[in-house]
């Protein structure tokens, strides 16, 4: 409110952090770039996501994810795409479009394994394996969010509740308000684990 103007949109749907001074901002209806918290900046690279010439697409769940090689991972609809740097600037590329999907989550486990939410169902792709699997889930299930605990089980933050699968893929348990009533709200936002590998949820009640 202070200084309008500044970014391009006011609903930040996604952020995470590029290094000591910059961080990544990705906008609903698509507008992303890096956002400098010691020199109060924000450099818009949206335009470089328009001179890929992709076809229009809706964008109402935005996501970024720092993987461990140092490119960021976005979504745009049915992309996935990335950001990687090369000196002072930013590089994109189309890493998969998932044809008739559109996209909601991502997450890489340390393994190198990924996995890729979208308003219909899972896909993974296996470190050792390439290539994109599809993972069936309940009809209207929409992903959130994705994780993994330490037992190597996938944990699916949903507009259903909280799902968590075992390694070999199946939903060995279902969280939500109808069978644990303590879990006020069944659509979840976030899923994240703290350092006792206790699971905590976003949700549109809260925490």
């Amino acid at each position: 409110d202070n200084t309008p103007g500044k970014f391009p949109g006011n609903s930040i749907n996604a952020i995470c952090r590029e290094d000591y001074a910059n961080i990544w901002l990705h906008f609903q209806d698509m507008h992303i770039g890096l956002f400098n918290v010691q020199q109060n900046t924000f450099t818009d690279l949206t335009g470089k996501l328009k001179a890929l010439g992709l076809e229009e697409q809706p964008d109402i769940y935005p996501f970024l994810f720092k993987r461990t090689t140092g490119e960021v991972y976005f979504n745009y609809g049915a992309y996935l795409l990335k950001f990687q740097q090369e000196g002072k600037s930013y590089n994109i590329g189309v890493v998969h479009k998932f044809v008739n999907e559109q996209l909601t989550a991502y997450f890489e486990d340390f393994m190198g394994n990924q996995y890729v939410g979208t308003k219909s169902c899972l896909y993974t792709q296996s470190a050792s394996t390439p290539g994109w699997r599809q993972i069936i889930l309940p009809a209207g299930t929409v992903v959130k969010s994705i994780n993994k605990n330490a037992h190597k089980q996938l944990l699916l933050a949903t507009n259903k509740g909280l799902y968590i699968m075992d390694a070999a893929e199946h939903i060995i348990a279902h969280y939500n308000s109808y069978d644990h009533t303590a879990m006020i709200n069944d659509y979840l936002y976030g899923v994240l684990l703290d350092d006792k590998d206790k699971i905590w949820v976003s949700h549109n009640k809260g925490l």
